[in-house]
């Protein structure tokens, strides 16, 4: 699966209507999340998270998205984990402990963010993009207004001065697919005869896991996203990919 680099002023979505305008003019922040949702739900847009998000609270009208309704958005399509990290602009500031704890965190292939810019090369004003990748070098990002350059491939010298807020996500611990159909998600991670039985996958179902859990030497695995999520299954049919 992976992440996805939508573009707000895609044809397919970009005059759709969000946040007293259309995604085109006002779409960051559900086209931010769009990218990052995509690893969990591959059939996810543009269009169906700003649906969602407008129709939730998210927005905030003829301003884009509320910080509040970014992680809100996240939760729902199951990244229960994501946290926004600051309260306070951190817009023109250098070596800000919570840039370095975000960035440290991206590096270890554990979480990727979500940044909210202020004016620079990015916005005119303020702009939610996507950050997947971070090395020693550069950070990796998904804008989802300009594409490619500096925009995309940045160091931390050239982005930080300009970050207002950052979101971090934490990514899926592992992703398995079923070996045998008739997999049972289970309500917790018990013995059938001590907890309920929810339903059952078909043979190469791919889930992510949030968590990895052993009970009476049993090992299961807790879906993260999709309508199971936060439901068990028994890893022993599984295989990891």
């Amino acid at each position: 699966m992976g992440y996805k680099n939508f573009k707000q002023n895609d044809s397919k979505w970009k005059s759709n209507y969000y946040s007293g305008g259309t995604i085109s003019a006002q779409g960051c922040g559900p086209t931010s999340i769009a990218d990052a949702v995509y690893d969990l739900v591959p059939s996810i847009t543009p269009a169906k998270t700003a649906k969602w998000m407008e129709d939730n609270g998210c927005s905030c009208h003829g301003s884009g998205t509320y910080y509040s309704g970014m992680i809100k958005a996240l939760k729902h399509y199951g990244y229960t984990d994501s946290t926004q990290l600051n309260y306070t602009s951190l817009y023109g500031k250098k070596d800000s402990k919570v840039v370095t704890d975000f960035l440290k965190k991206i590096k270890s292939d554990k979480y990727v963010g979500i940044a909210c810019m202020g004016k620079s090369i990015w916005t005119t004003s303020g702009h939610y993009v996507f950050i997947r990748k971070v090395t020693n070098d550069h950070i990796y990002i998904y804008d989802p207004w300009n594409s490619g350059g500096a925009c995309e491939t940045t160091n931390r010298e050239s982005w930080e001065k300009y970050v207002k807020y950052l979101f971090l996500i934490k990514k899926p611990v592992k992703k398995v697919k079923t070996t045998v159909k008739g997999v049972v998600v289970r309500k917790e991670p018990r013995i059938l005869t001590k907890t309920k039985k929810i339903a059952t996958l078909s043979k190469n179902t791919v889930v992510a896991l949030s968590q990895i859990k052993k009970v009476n030497k049993t090992s299961y695995g807790k879906i993260m996203g999709g309508k199971h999520d936060g439901k068990w299954i028994r890893l022993k049919r599984t295989k990891e990919i």
